[in-house]
């Protein structure tokens, strides 16, 4: 028995390669690369007849040894439960499926055991270490079986930040004169004060109220008026 191949559709080829006996198994190395690659067998009995050549191919096979690639995108900080990954894959077939790899504050990259079968989609992935930067890549395998090799860095990384801030204030117990001030510090152990806002009330009153004062930086000097 001879086997038969023709690559991308183009003429019929000899392979060179033959095997006695009803049945075998035929090592064919893809000698145009990559592709797709029909087959037929030609049978020789005995007596010395010679099979008719199928009409159309018995097999085909693409022959795929690209890897695919990926890459994935994200806010850069939040306090939330969790967060989206959206991911983007490529192959030069098909992709087969997608997994979500992290870490922790620059420690070793782990598996979240999600896995999405499409080219593109959103991981939802639920923090567990506390908070810190947590770096995300995907990994892709495509439908030959090819799996993307990781990146030598995340391709996101997001700013887990759930601390509270905190801030205190004082003011001299006792002025003479509109608007006095009201010092301020404030600090935060994630990411950083944002902004603090004043609140004031009048003594032996119990609703704090909004003074509409914020100020940027971590200290500083509220001017306030309560009567204007």
């Amino acid at each position: 028995t001879r086997l038969w191949y023709r690559y991308e559709g183009g003429a019929w080829t000899d392979s060179g390669l033959s095997q006695g006996g009803a049945s075998g198994t035929f090592d064919f190395n893809a000698p145009q690369g990559e592709g797709v690659y029909a087959f037929y067998t030609i049978a020789t009995d005995l007596n010395g007849n010679v099979e008719n050549p199928p009409a159309g191919a018995q097999a085909n096979v693409l022959y795929d040894a690209t890897k695919p690639v990926s890459s994935c995108t994200s806010i850069s900080e939040t306090n939330a439960v969790s967060v989206d990954i959206d991911f983007t894959a490529s192959d030069n077939d098909q992709v087969d499926r997608v997994s979500l790899w992290y870490s922790h504050d620059g420690g070793a990259w782990t598996d979240t055991g999600q896995t999405i079968s499409a080219a593109s989609g959103t991981f939802t992935f639920t923090f567990a270490d506390g908070d810190g930067l947590y770096g995300f890549y995907t990994v892709a395998q495509d439908m030959a079986g090819n799996v993307e090799d990781p990146p030598a860095a995340a391709d996101t990384t997001v700013n887990l930040d759930q601390t509270m801030p905190e801030s205190s204030c004082t003011a001299a117990p006792l002025v003479s004169q509109l608007p006095f001030q009201v010092q301020f510090t404030a600090s935060d152990a994630g990411t950083g004060v944002a902004s603090t806002k004043l609140w004031y009330r009048f003594a032996g009153e119990t609703q704090w109220q909004d003074s509409y004062q914020t100020l940027t930086g971590e200290s500083g000097t509220f001017l306030l008026d309560p009567i204007a």
